[in-house]
């Protein structure tokens, strides 16, 4: 039974615009993240971390113009925001409960610390889909570091992927952290980024670009990035 759901899930996802999903046992992220931002800090009797995934294109990436790559990312946001949505009354249907977490940080309940209510990213390794890099991006096999991620709470039992264990991330490149234009990733390699260096120069401009709350989303860490060819 509790596979049938977790397979039921999967099926609806990539049928509805997802391109990866994957599904976490909570109470490894319970153990790693830091309190108030815990599956069980959403849910009390959380079992499960529901994850999905939709890649952007190769050219906005590479190519396109930086007003195209924002517009690019509002519109995976609001493709992941709906998905969770309809996921979690799916999940609703069968008895459980659900809780799709907003993708963006800035609807987050600590949104001054930069921090979302959980870490897509982490409870994405977790799900078995990926790599966390040096830029603090997930890394996938079949889509590089080209995606976005939302997550869904649920109480749900389901059967847990395998937490991802090859590394991607070559410990000599340096690509990423020489491209940085504010210097936000450490040349230590470690994924702690200055998130408020980042933060602060995507929202420069503010008064001529109010829809966006600033200039534009910077992708150099991302367009330089070997795995953002994949």
């Amino acid at each position: 039974m509790t596979k049938n759901i977790a397979d039921q899930i999967k099926d609806y996802a990539l049928k509805n615009g997802a391109k990866l999903v994957g599904i976490a046992d909570s109470r490894l992220l319970d153990k790693k993240a830091p309190r108030g931002h815990r599956p069980q800090d959403i849910l009390s009797d959380a079992k499960s971390v529901i994850v999905v995934a939709v890649p952007q294109p190769r050219g906005i990436i590479s190519d396109s113009l930086p007003t195209e790559y924002t517009r690019c990312i509002y519109t995976a946001e609001i493709k992941l925001e709906l998905l969770t949505f309809d996921i979690s009354n799916i999940i609703d249907e069968k008895g459980y409960k659900s809780i799709p977490i907003p993708v963006k940080m800035e609807y987050s309940m600590d949104v001054e610390k930069l921090m979302g209510d959980i870490s897509h990213k982490h409870a994405a390794v977790y799900a078995g889909l990926g790599q966390i890099g040096k830029n603090s991006l997930l890394i996938t096999p079949e889509y590089g570091n080209r995606v976005y991620l939302a997550s869904i709470v649920t109480n749900a039992p389901m059967s847990y992927d395998i937490p991802f264990k090859k590394q991607f991330c070559d410990k000599e490149c340096q690509k990423c952290i020489e491209a940085c234009p504010v210097r936000a990733i450490p040349k230590d390699g470690s994924a702690l980024i200055d998130k408020m260096k980042c933060y602060l120069y995507c929202k420069t401009q503010k008064e001529r670009y109010p829809i966006t709350k600033g200039l534009y989303s910077c992708r150099e860490c991302r367009r330089v990035c070997p795995f953002s060819k994949v």
